[in-house]
């Protein structure tokens, strides 16, 4: 299951997997902790 995240460095939508604990955005390459229950 995946959920759209928003990058808080560049501000680009993308999905992430549920039991990622760090998202990586694919536009910037920003790695940061999802809010609890965003991702």
């Amino acid at each position: 299951m995946a959920t759209l995240l928003r990058c808080e460095s560049c501000g680009e939508g993308f999905e992430c997997a549920d039991d990622d604990f760090y998202a990586t955005c694919p536009h910037c390459g920003a790695r940061f902790q999802p809010r609890a229950g965003s991702c």
